[in-house]
């Protein structure tokens, strides 16, 4: 089979990610993953910036503006 068009099966991807899951990180790993967390809880609690907020508010006045009905 060419290797361009090769596809893999869901089942086969879904036991390579049980598999992956299942194993034991690393402690490098670990340590990676760590910093992905502390920086994600950083940006996460934060106060919500005025700017932010506008765009919230905008967006969801589009959204209720834009809403479909289903009939």
């Amino acid at each position: 089979m060419d290797e361009g068009n090769a596809r893999m099966s869901k089942h086969a991807t879904v036991n390579d990610m049980e598999k992956r899951m299942r194993e034991v990180a690393s402690p490098e790993e670990m340590a990676r993953r760590e910093q992905i967390a502390s920086r994600l809880d950083a940006f996460l609690n934060r106060p919500i910036t005025e700017a932010e907020r506008n765009f919230w508010r905008e967006l969801e006045a589009d959204l209720d503006r834009e809403r479909l009905t289903f009939r």
